[in-house]
């Protein structure tokens, strides 16, 4: 047993589209793009309200106000 001969690419191309076989249903297509842009938008959140915060006000006292009153009171 040894390493496979990819000199061809034909196992590496199995591989890429062995692995993009789930692409080809649309019901997971559906579901796998919702959860990227679901993961974008959730990744980005705090960056953008960051960077807005500071162009808007240019105050580091400002960012601080907001990080700790960002937490939801019970």
């Amino acid at each position: 047993m040894g390493v496979p001969d990819t000199s061809d690419g034909i196992i590496g191309h199995e591989m890429f589209t062995s692995a993009l076989a789930p692409l080809r249903e649309a019901r997971f297509r559906w579901y796998f793009s919702s959860r990227l842009v679901n993961l974008a938008g959730t990744t980005m959140a705090p960056v953008v309200v960051v960077a807005l915060l500071t162009l808007s006000s240019r105050s580091v006292r400002d960012l601080r106000r907001v990080s700790t009153t960002s937490a939801p009171a019970h």
